[in-house]
């Protein structure tokens, strides 16, 4: 299934949740474009969707650097009387690398921290989980 099928697909399954899973260049392109279109979806500032979209393509460009596999999630929600965008980041469950020690200790979230409203670790699932969050 090409990109284009599997976002369309993704859609149709829960329209506020799309799920990409980043090992190549090609994949972060693919998020990046995902990421703007849902910004612009959700009535974000032109400066709110490249700062989000910069944000989670250093982390994106440091995943493939490390040479993981991680899984973005892109969630369009409510929380309490806000809404927000959530990409929520973690290694697909069948792989090994990065452990949770190294997902949470060795991402470079520096400028993610200063572009984004929130970024979270938990382990509450059971393994490492990195949240960010942009408020809309």
């Amino acid at each position: 299934m090409n990109a284009a099928a599997l976002r369309i697909h993704t859609v149709m399954m829960n329209p506020d949740q799309q799920h990409y899973t980043v090992n190549t260049e090609y994949d972060v392109v693919v998020l990046r474009h995902a990421l703007r279109q849902l910004g612009r979806t959700l009535g974000l500032s032109l400066v709110q969707q490249a700062r989000i979209t910069a944000a989670i393509s250093d982390i994106a460009r440091d995943v493939l650097q490390r040479q993981w596999s991680i899984v973005f999630t892109l969630i369009a929600g409510q929380i309490g009387l806000r809404r927000a965008l959530d990409v929520v980041c973690q290694k697909p469950a069948h792989y090994s690398r990065p452990s949770d020690h190294e997902f949470e200790t060795q991402l470079g979230l520096v400028s993610a921290r200063q572009l984004l409203d929130d970024a979270s670790f938990s382990t509450a699932t059971g393994h490492a989980v990195l949240t960010l969050r942009m408020w809309i």
